[in-house]
């Protein structure tokens, strides 16, 4: 749902190096996103790097905060070490939609069947400081996971999805 509502404004997803990223980076690019190449396991600096030049030219990042591994809605460090490096606050959004497809994979992808009726909810931004020490990262870290888990509840409770 995000990639059709949010086409074309110049978005920068963040993709993996695997065989499936290939697909998916085609995929966005489609949309009229840009993709940054990289992984937690493979590429992760050059990603990184990647996402900070497209943050620092103005450009919105996309990526998904529990990684491509998961464990799923765990928020992973690399999304508050990006923060703290950009200076750009991470805002939580979710999706869900009345009627859906799931994927048999770990972390259970939603995709919306046609004439479902879908709801879009932001969370407030959390700003993490330059100078934040690894404790207070990691209260941040915990405060952008438990935001993510409100606006998934409140989009899946406003759509009547049940997990």
């Amino acid at each position: 749902m995000h990639l059709y509502l949010y086409r074309n404004l110049g978005i920068h997803g963040f993709v993996s190096q695997s065989r499936d990223g290939e697909l998916l980076a085609r995929t966005l690019n489609h949309f009229g996103y840009s993709s940054v190449r990289g992984s937690s396991s493979r590429g992760g600096f050059s990603g990184m790097r990647g996402l900070l030049k497209a943050l620092k030219s103005g450009h919105d990042v996309g990526l998904a905060p529990d990684g491509p591994r998961g464990p799923v809605g765990v928020v992973q460090k690399g999304v508050i070490a990006l923060a703290q490096l950009s200076g750009v606050p991470i805002r939580p959004v979710a999706w869900s939609a009345s009627r859906v497809w799931r994927a048999r994979s770990w972390d259970r992808f939603i995709i919306p069947k046609p004439f479902s009726r879908g709801f879009v909810v932001w969370g407030p931004p959390v700003r993490v400081p330059r100078a934040a020490s690894e404790g207070e990262l990691e209260i941040l870290r915990q405060e952008v996971q438990n935001r993510l888990q409100i606006v998934t509840r409140t989009a899946d409770n406003e759509t009547g999805l049940s997990l």
